[in-house]
């Protein structure tokens, strides 16, 4: 299956994804339709990648985090809120309609005075009433509200540059660990010194050569490389007894093995031997 980049996958859908955005400016006009328009797209783009890159689960994991980074980026275009603010002081027409008819029952009520005094004290009463109204509601307060909104082709370039810029990042990844895979693998334990080869292949040369005299020369190498490792090799004695395992002989005392210690500690307890009587004495 052809591995493709975030980028790659998404210009596949530029066309659709495009006119999708400014459908939401045009119909919805907020930000919310246009945040889950990047929400989906984002998400199919991981999917679609992560299909590509089955067998690179390191790569995988880091597209999950960059691309989640980037819907939570995506969802702060959800965070506005609407809100209304008071717009200027308009002129009401329904005030100039009052204070018109006002001033015309006023006239009226001057003509009618002296023909119909009744009549015009009732056409005078009404058009003080209807200027008053008037003047109540002659300027009027509107309220506006405000709601944020997306331009759909800036969101586009927002939403491309996130997918080179998450590129970016993955292929540098995916090359360190390409490159971590190309490392030889470090032997057990670490690599062997200089001091510890030679000691070894001699050791070696004297197993394979089968010869007694020189296997001797090389295991005489072993107490030299133990003392420059801070191990010390100890010999039997009677004040150092306690680190060995002592068998009893008919000879003189002798060490078959030294004892080891490290920093005052026993590592491994040697071995004596020492006359039978001295055994049966310490019994």
């Amino acid at each position: 299956m052809k591995t493709n980049t975030m980028s790659e996958l998404l210009a596949e859908r530029e066309e659709a994804l495009r006119n999708t955005l400014r459908a939401n400016s045009d119909l919805d006009e907020s930000s919310e339709a246009c945040a889950e328009t990047i929400d989906k797209a984002l998400t199919e783009l991981l999917l679609r990648y992560n299909a590509s890159r089955s067998a690179e689960r390191a790569c995988q994991a880091a597209a999950d985090g960059l691309t989640a980074t980037a819907r939570s980026a995506a969802a702060f275009m959800k965070a506005g809120r609407a809100k209304k603010h008071t717009a200027a002081r308009q002129l009401d027409s329904r005030a100039i309609l009052s204070v018109l008819g006002a001033a015309i029952l006023c006239t009226g009520a001057l003509v009618l005075a002296q023909k119909m005094p009744l009549v015009s004290y009732g056409c005078m009463f009404i058009g003080v009433l209807l200027a008053f109204i008037g003047g109540r509601i002659w300027f009027r307060s509107g309220e506006v509200t405000v709601r944020p909104t997306v331009d759909p082709d800036a969101a586009w370039y927002a939403l491309r540059q996130t997918a080179e810029t998450m590129d970016q990042k993955l292929e540098e990844l995916c090359a360190s660990i390409e490159a971590d895979s190309k490392k030889p693998a470090a032997a057990p334990g670490g690599a062997l010194s200089a001091d510890e080869t030679r000691l070894f292949a001699g050791l070696l040369e004297a197993l394979y050569a089968k010869n007694g005299e020189f296997a001797l020369l090389q295991l005489a190498k072993v107490p030299e490389y133990m003392e420059s490792r801070g191990v010390s090799l100890v010999e039997y004695s009677p004040e150092t007894e306690h680190y060995f395992e002592c068998f009893p002989t008919r000879r003189e005392a002798a060490t078959q093995r030294p004892a080891l210690l490290m920093g005052g500690q026993l590592l491994l307890m040697g071995k004596a031997v020492r006359p039978r009587e001295q055994t049966e004495t310490r019994r």
